[in-house]
């Protein structure tokens, strides 16, 4: 049971599996495209001409709806849903919880006011525009960091009038942000939209001053693509780390994983073809573009990837895409997996963020274009890139930081936890010579075309290729017309980062519009702006040790784990000068509830895992990073300290740890035990299933330092980067604290003490 990877590679490698009950003949239709969203073209031919114009008109000026006109539009939505088999409503929306969305049903139904009856009538078919464009809830029982209470508990959800509402089985959703009774974000998606709006004043504005003067607004767009795991769902039953903590704690590699490199692009299995047919048909009925599908470099990975769309809508459906590839998945007796990290040994999975920008006249902002004003314009949005960048580098690490994706982060294929720019060699080139004074205009790469790729066969004509090679392990790579953020994780929305990305652009083009706007001509700007920050391209391979080169000068930041990152002040002011977020809704919700659910998640983790072998109990704990120091101790030396905590009187058959990939695991194998008297006590006692909390594991290694510190040849291993032991327990405790420092960013489990002064302790153990 415990070798789940040896499983997998059989079963969907080798398809020794009972053919599925669905037909894998089955092919998803064109004709299903679009059928149940309810988009502009839709409510342009449901909706008369009046009160189309009154909805956009209210959209552009950021103002409600005339009553007549929102009811009217109310009834004409709802009609619509109707004849799709609708009944209910929705306010669909993204509360601070990663990739689950808050919902609640109304339905279509109200009383009958005008009955002159005490006891009215039900009557259907009622559904107002004060219904459709907002709903209230309590926003107390969302995460919140501490903005809404019981006694101030009320939030209220509010129609995002640009992202299209959509029909799933018997219920049109309407996509909304959400926000507190004081207007601040409770949610992932309000910060985006003021994001758009900061990048769309500060760019267009930018444009203008480049002699762009038709263009009004700039968007923000991003195509996502989402990589994840299926496995059998009767596999999946029988993990209980799994089911609770969404990833392998216990396991082994099998001989063949991912070796010779077969798995990438290869034939989808009989058993999941039918599954991906479904799943094509229902994403393309609510116009979720997903136009890619393939597996992956691990066993049982696959990708899926979708067109480019506005940033708060890719955000809105990649919610969706996921709820739909899970209702699917169970369907067909299936599981998908979303953390970053579920299998030891393998590639991870990730979800990539493929950015651009794009004006109101239809150009690409991020594509060189063929003419000189085009490409002094690419450059200088380029150049807006490289000092948000550089500022903010917490900002970035801070909005693809989570507990799951800092196992990922620096493995195969992802980037490290070091945010850089990679240009290419001919851009980096070149944004060199503009800093040495050279000209802006010159660079006329692409995606496509910039370069004549030839296999020297005859029979397979030339292609276009780039002009650039592409990186996969930076984090932010150019890619000929986008930039690619490679570091989000699996399991994350694509808000948070995108966000990011729309804040630390808008202000480097704030940057470029001040020093214009105090007297340096557009050329000086964008050359003093791209010498300020060339630190901040990296244009070889991310793993090199020239990366770290780069770090001496300080100019590039290692942030490794999510709270190193969070704890920044420069996130606050990046998001409150920007008006983005205020330092209530960074600093108490995002912040907080990032970190709240870091410590769960670990603390999850960290319980131990009692399973009853025979007569022995074998007890298996995992974090608990200062183990790592006691590896190969001989098993009296646990003995006696395990002895001295309990009270009891303990005989072990073996202990082992073992470390991989930063993740620790310590486990005890126990023969017997015998309380205070010298009575037996059964094994499966409750008193033998330890939970190393902070209390626990204090006392157990104190006793443990103890037993070396008097005689140090107990210990038989190698002191962790220390050629010799320390001379007291004082000092190695001290010194613990100063080589595991990401570890000391967060208790094992959550405090269960307080110091003289009454306050609440977070420290960890040491």
């Amino acid at each position: 049971k415990g070798q789940l990877l040896l499983l997998l590679v059989s079963i969907f490698n080798m398809d020794i599996r009972k053919k599925s009950q669905v037909d894998d003949t089955m092919m998803a239709s064109l004709d299903s495209i679009n059928v149940y969203r309810y988009d502009d073209e839709v409510m342009r031919a449901t909706t008369d001409p009046s009160t189309y114009a009154a909805f956009h008109k209210a959209l552009a000026d950021g103002t409600p709806m005339p009553k007549k006109e929102a009811d009217l539009l109310a009834t004409d939505m709802m009609n619509w849903a109707i004849s799709k088999g609708a009944v209910n409503f929705s306010h669909w929306f993204c509360p601070i919880r990663g990739l689950k969305a808050g919902t609640k049903l109304d339905s279509f139904i109200n009383l009958d006011f005008s009955s002159p009856k005490a006891l009215k009538p039900i009557v259907g078919k009622k559904f107002d525009g004060s219904q459709l464009f907002m709903s209230e809830t309590d926003g107390s029982s969302f995460p919140n960091g501490g903005m809404r209470a019981t006694h101030t508990a009320a939030a209220y959800m509010s129609w995002d009038r640009t992202s299209p509402p959509f029909i799933r089985k018997d219920t049109i959703f309407i996509p909304s942000v959400f926000m507190a009774w004081t207007g601040g974000a409770l949610d992932y998606k309000t910060g985006l939209l003021r994001s758009q709006a900061a990048i769309s004043e500060a760019g267009t504005k930018l444009l203008h001053h480049l002699d762009f003067n038709d263009v009004k607004s700039v968007h923000a767009n991003v195509g996502w693509e989402q990589e994840f795991f299926l496995v059998p769902y009767e596999l999946y039953a029988e993990r209980v780390d799994l089911q609770q903590c969404e990833r392998i704690l216990f396991g082994t590699v099998p001989p063949k994983n991912q070796q010779l490199s077969d798995a990438y692009f290869s034939t989808v299995s009989p058993r999941i073809k039918p599954y991906f047919t479904e799943l094509q048909e229902e994403l393309w009925k609510v116009e979720l573009s997903n136009s890619v599908l393939h597996k992956e470099v691990a066993p049982s990975q696959h990708e899926l990837s979708t067109i480019f769309s506005l940033t708060n809508v890719a955000s809105d459906q990649k919610i969706l895409c996921v709820e739909i590839m899970q209702e699917v998945a169970a369907k067909h007796k299936l599981v998908v997996l979303l953390h970053e990290r579920p299998f030891a040994g393998i590639n991870d999975s990730g979800k990539h963020g493929n950015w651009s920008l794009n004006a109101d006249n239809g150009m690409n902002l991020f594509v060189p274009g063929k003419t000189a004003q085009a490409q002094k314009s690419f450059i200088a949005f380029v150049a807006a890139l490289m000092h948000g960048v550089h500022k903010h580098q917490e900002v970035l690490r801070a909005s693809v930081g989570s507990y799951g994706n800092d196992f990922r982060l620096g493995g195969h294929e992802t980037p490290p936890a070091i945010v850089s720019l990679y240009t290419g060699s001919l851009l980096g080139d070149h944004l060199q010579t503009v800093a040495e004074g050279g000209a802006i205009e010159g660079y006329v790469g692409g995606r496509y075309g910039g370069k004549q790729v030839s296999c020297g066969a005859k029979e397979a004509a030339p292609v276009g290729g780039a002009k650039e090679d592409r990186n996969r392990n930076a984090p932010l790579p150019f890619c000929g017309n986008r930039f690619e953020l490679r570091a989000i994780g699996s399991n994350q929305v694509v808000a948070l980062p995108m966000m990011a990305l729309n804040t630390v652009i808008a202000d480097g083009c704030n940057h470029i519009n001040k020093l214009v706007d105090g007297g340096m001509s557009v050329n000086e700007a964008i050359a003093s702006t791209i010498k300020e920050n060339l630190n901040i391209v990296f244009k070889e391979n991310d793993y090199s040790p020239e990366l770290a080169i780069k770090l001496k000068d300080k100019s590039l930041k290692i942030l490794t784990t999510t709270l190193d990152e969070l704890n920044s002040d420069i996130n606050e002011e990046s998001f409150s000068s920007s008006l983005i977020l205020s330092p209530a809704e960074y600093i108490d919700a995002l912040n907080t509830t990032q970190f709240v659910s870091r410590v769960c998640l670990s603390s999850n983790e960290s319980h131990l895992i009692s399973t009853k072998q025979g007569d022995h109990l074998t007890i298996r704990t995992l974090h608990t990073q200062p183990f790592s120091v006691f590896k190969n101790m001989k098993i009296e030396v646990v003995q006696l300290a395990l002895n001295s905590v309990t009270g009891l009187t303990f005989t072990l058959d073996s202990i082992m740890h073992r470390s991989e990939l930063g993740q620790d695991e310590f486990s005890l194998t126990i023969l017997s035990a015998r309380d205070e008297n010298g009575e037996l006590v059964p094994l499966e006692s409750t008193k033998l299933v330890f939970y190393f909390n902070r209390a626990f594991l204090r006392k157990f290694v104190q006793c443990l330092l103890d037993a070396m510190h008097e005689d140090p040849k107990l210990l038989v291993s190698e002191w962790r980067r220390n050629e010799e032991m320390p001379p007291s327990a004082k000092e190695f405790i001290e010194s613990i604290g100063r080589e595991e420092k990401h570890a000391a960013c967060f208790p094992v489990l959550g405090s269960d003490e307080v110091d003289a002064a009454g306050n609440s302790s977070v420290r960890p153990w040491w």
